[in-house]
C-alpha cells in the first residue's frame, strides 16, 4: 500500500496503490475504498497517473452523484 486516507464523515478508509501485475513504472494503480472493518466496498482503477503519495478526499454532494455515500 502506497497510501491511505480516512473519511471520518462516511466512516470509510480508502487505499492507493500500485495494481497488482502491472509494472513499478506503469503509474497504473488501484484505488480501494473499505468499511473500517476492512470490508472491501469499491475500487477504481486509474492508469498510467505515475504514485499516490498522499491522497485527500472531498466530500461531494450526494444527490448530484451517483454512487455516493450519503
Amino acid at each position: 500500500m502506497q497510501s491511505i486516507a480516512f473519511d471520518s464523515a462516511n466512516q470509510r478508509l480508502f487505499t492507493g496503490q500500485l495494481r497488482a501485475g502491472s509494472p513499478s513504472n506503469s503509474g497504473d494503480l488501484t484505488l480501494t475504498q473499505l468499511t473500517l472493518a476492512g470490508d472491501v466496498v469499491g475500487h477504481m482503477y486509474l492508469s498510467g497517473f505515475g504514485h499516490t503519495a498522499a491522497d485527500g478526499l472531498r466530500r461531494i454532494s450526494c444527490h448530484r452523484h451517483r454512487g455516493c455515500v450519503p
